[in-house]
């Protein structure tokens, strides 16, 4: 069987995707159906000489086994820490993190010892504290914790999961033992730190931070507003370390060695270590992984005088990083192997059908073609992941890539050459041209009214997803009439599918979540009107203007609880008819037509609407309750009858519940 690495790596991959969604006993139930269909496949002679169904529900099974033991070992052995304090011994294991406001600090640590009957050991937890813990890397620290729920699964972790975090902590105080672990581990986070001072002292701290980024994918540094104009405009990924950065750099790394006349043994296991202390350096993100795991098969097929399968070094990256069963709910993880695998299966087929004969076109031709095929496959992730989707990446790439690949290049010989005064003036001056020219293009480009395309509808996202595969199979048939018959069809397709959803949803009340780097704003909205709640950063302003302004809505009820200025930007942005906050003096910088100074209230905001609003110091509750359309439902003597489905948001937060559940 041709590729055996590929299905293993892939067949992990989609029953890890599908086993996060499960509970332990529905897991049990798809072990026992992944045997049976084993055992059914290899029964049946055909099947079983192909080797692939056997081989891939084989591999499900597996998967299954090691979701369930981790699972038990690790998420439900930590339950007992779940709102409760204990003594505990700990060090940092990773760069130190704040607030979107400065005022929290936040720290990846790994305990030593925690001082609570039948306690986990030894686990890592992501920790905040109201004040800065002056520490070193792996020095052990002591201090009282109150532990907490991280997240329900893997997918509402935001990546925490696929870490092997799986519960968080606050603490007040804590002292220094004069003690620490020893790690190799903490000189990599002194390089890291050795590299953002030495870029933020040359370029300043806001080209530094993405110099940064380009370098070693720690995106802390760089400014909410940047990150949301790279994000609309479609080029993120030239700010998280993946496949383009290893290239560029241990390609850099291995043609120089083969200048420098490095025989071909050491020279590939030199750039070997290279690629780990890389993928160390990176922080270990699940796209910089992938890319040095198949860089080292490349290398190590070199060595061996063989030519390595791209599609296999993808199934053995993917199956080493399944070999945590939470990595696959990283949304990471899962747009970097979608993206390779657009590159690889459908970006040969486009350059092979539409080939480009003029040489000044082939580039940005093939760009775009790249891009196209990333779009794709990466389309399924973006939905379930963010709701949205940048229509204008494909074009921006054009650009940014050769010129992201230039401020990657003079970073990286900035880094090196940074302590020569003279050279490293004229290596910076080049570098921050090329940062500029990124900001200004992806500034320019988010600005685009159609950027960025709110996809959280089901129905947009089949329609999508229909247009695609009509256009696949046109595009496989490979004939002309085909791909007539295709547009014919998805005109047809987007007349019906508009229409009736134009007649059948005019009341569909539609609520997106939109995370930001500490908070979760609310966006509750139908065909004419929206509620905002909990705008607290330019990301989360940036989505719901776009939303509102694309369909053309009032906010009938912006929530603000703190008074933040990003809240105040948005009603003078939009039309606002209620800006309710507790603070009396954002009244000045509020635009609505009513202002009303409040800490809570209930209201029914329209047929299939209501809503309860509390607002203290220490947290936000708010409670969305959206009625059944067949049914109805009413606010009555302050309480909510015949409601559906119940959405609950404060500070940790958001979850949704069935009424009943909620009230057992």
């Amino acid at each position: 069987m041709k590729r055996i690495f590929a299905h293993i790596g892939f067949s992990f991959a989609i029953s890890l995707i599908i086993l996060n969604f499960l509970s332990v006993k529905w897991a049990l139930v798809f072990l026992a159906l992944a045997i049976v269909l084993f055992v059914v496949f290899m029964l049946v002679k055909k099947t079983r000489v192909a080797v692939s169904f056997p081989l891939c529900f084989a591999c499900a099974a597996v998967a299954a086994v090691l979701y369930i033991g981790c699972y038990m070992g690790t998420v439900e052995a930590q339950a007992v820490l779940y709102d409760n304090s204990a003594d505990t011994e700990f060090y940092i294991t990773d760069l130190e993190q704040t607030g979107s406001g400065g005022t929290t600090y936040k720290y990846f640590i790994k305990t030593k010892s925690i001082d609570m009957a039948s306690a986990p050991q030894n686990i890592k937890l992501v920790l905040y504290s109201s004040s800065q813990i002056e520490a070193d890397y792996y020095e052990i620290i002591k201090a009282k914790l109150s532990f907490y729920q991280l997240a329900d699964n893997g997918y509402a972790s935001y990546g925490y999961y696929g870490d092997n975090i799986f519960t968080s902590a606050y603490t007040y105080s804590y002292e220094l033992t004069g003690k620490s672990v020893a790690s190799p581990l903490k000189y990599v986070l002194y390089a890291r730190e050795y590299i953002q001072e030495l870029f933020c002292d040359i370029l300043g701290n806001e080209y530094g931070g993405i110099a940064v980024a380009l370098i070693t994918g720690d995106k802390s540094g760089v400014s909410a507003e940047i990150l949301s104009n790279f994000r609309v405009a479609g080029v993120i990924h030239l700010l998280a370390v993946s496949g383009l950065h290893i290239s560029v750099l241990i390609g850099t790394f291995y043609w120089l060695l083969k200048r420098l006349a490095v025989p071909k043994v050491p020279r590939t296991v030199l750039s070997l270590f290279f690629v780990l202390f890389y993928i160390a350096l990176s922080g270990f993100s699940k796209s910089i992984i992938r890319a040095g795991i198949m860089m080292m098969v490349l290398f190590l097929a070199r060595l061996f005088n063989e030519r390595s399968d791209s599609l296999n070094s993808l199934g053995i990256a993917v199956f080493l990083i399944c070999l945590n069963p939470f990595a696959v709910t990283d949304v990471s993880a899962q747009l970097t192997v979608a993206a390779v695998l657009g590159i690889l299966l459908l970006y040969p087929q486009l350059d092979r059908r539409f080939p480009v004969k003029t040489k000044l076109l082939s580039y940005p031709v093939r760009i775009f073609f790249v891009s196209a095929s990333i779009f794709i496959t990466t389309f399924p992730t973006m939905f379930l992941f963010f709701g949205t989707v940048s229509t204008i990446g494909a074009l921006v790439n054009i650009a940014m890539i050769p010129v992201g690949e230039g401020a990657l290049i003079l970073s990286t010989l900035l880094l090196l050459f940074g302590k020569i005064p003279f050279l490293s003036s004229v290596i910076a001056f080049l570098d921050s041209v090329f940062i500029r020219l990124m900001v200004f293009i992806t500034e320019n480009a988010s600005g685009i009214s159609f950027a960025m395309v709110d996809i959280g509808s089901y129905v947009v996202a089949l329609l999508i997803g229909a247009l695609l595969l009509l256009f696949g199979v046109a595009f496989l048939m490979g004939r002309p009439k085909a791909f007539k018959t295709a547009a014919a069809v998805s005109l047809a397709l987007v007349i019906c599918v508009v229409a009736v959803t134009a007649a059948f949803q005019r009341n569909e009340v539609k609520l997106r979540i939109v995370s930001g780097y500490s908070s979760d704003a609310v966006l509750l909205y139908d065909n004419s009107s929206a509620v905002v709640i909990g705008v607290q950063e330019y990301a989360q302003y940036y989505t719901v203007q776009k939303i509102v302004a694309a369909n053309r809505l009032t906010i009938s009820v912006l929530i603000d609880p703190a008074g933040n200025s990003y809240a105040q930007k948005l009603s003078e942005e939009e039309a606002v008819v209620n800006y309710i906050c507790a603070d009396s003096t954002v009244a000045s910088g509020a635009v609505c037509e009513n202002f009303i100074c409040t800490d809570s209230f209930e209201v029914q905001l329209n047929e299939n609407v209501a809503l309860q609003y509390a607002y203290t110091q220490d947290s936000v509750a708010l409670k969305l309750y959206i009625y059944n359309s067949v049914f109805g439902g009413s606010l009555q003597d302050g309480v909510f009858s015949s409601s559906d489905t119940l959405y609950t948001i404060n500070q940790y937060g958001y979850s949704e519940m069935r009424m009943n559940e909620w009230l057992q």
